[in-house]
């Protein structure tokens, strides 16, 4: 597997990109906000860059439910077995996929995307998940939606949540450091969006500048 760029050698790698900030989580608290309706419920990409502090327990990246029923949910996590889960309902069959990796290495920053079309003729393209630009194929589960299924983890609404780091009274909220969060709505984004791999050192993966998507 690739590895992530160190933040402090990005400088050294004549003008790479730099993330400015990460955001800590501590276990205690999510950001929580409401989602207005997306433009599709059928495909979309999340990439975000993380980087472990305890792995103990449950801990969500993402968490989507309706709370007048919690059924309808969807979410990204890595579960107490410290494999990477994706969860979603759907209109029409289910999404779960489940890596056979671990993930439990607390001193490498990791870049996720997850790239998500539902239109794609192949059950298997239409959820893809990267790690550090190499897409994860040794899944222990691999369940995918039917084909133009509408997922309830892009579905919006008053009512409908969507938690970044946790969700609010659960105890699966994350202990770690998050980085350049982005979801592209209504687009399947391959990881080369988001990062690319090092000119000089090709088995680095390393962000890119993500402000023109």
């Amino acid at each position: 597997m690739p590895l992530i760029l160190p933040g402090n050698v990005a400088s050294a790698l004549g003008g790479a990109y730099e993330v400015a900030n990460s955001c800590r989580f501590d276990g205690a608290d999510s950001l929580q906000r409401s989602k207005g309706t997306q433009s599709s419920l059928q495909k979309g990409t999340y990439s975000f860059w993380v980087k472990r502090t305890n792995i103990d327990g449950t801990q969500h990246f993402v968490y989507s439910n309706t709370v007048a029923d919690a059924s309808n949910r969807g979410y990204y996590s890595l579960r107490a077995d410290e494999k990477f889960r994706i969860v979603s309902d759907a209109s029409s069959g289910e999404l779960v996929l489940e890596t056979s990796q671990l993930f439990r290495d607390p001193t490498a920053w990791m870049h996720i995307v997850i790239r998500i079309d539902t239109t794609q003729g192949t059950a298997a393209n239409r959820c893809i998940f990267y790690i550090n630009g190499v897409a994860v194929t040794a899944l222990d589960t691999t369940t995918y939606p039917d084909q133009n299924a509408n997922l309830k983890i892009f579905e919006g609404g008053e009512s409908n949540k969507e938690f970044i780091g946790g969700m609010t009274g659960e105890t699966s909220n994350l202990h770690c450091y998050l980085a350049e969060f982005v979801f592209c709505d209504g687009q399947s984004l391959a990881p080369t969006s988001f990062g690319e791999f090092d000119e000089d050192s090709p088995t680095i993966w390393k962000p890119k500048d993500v402000s023109g998507l």
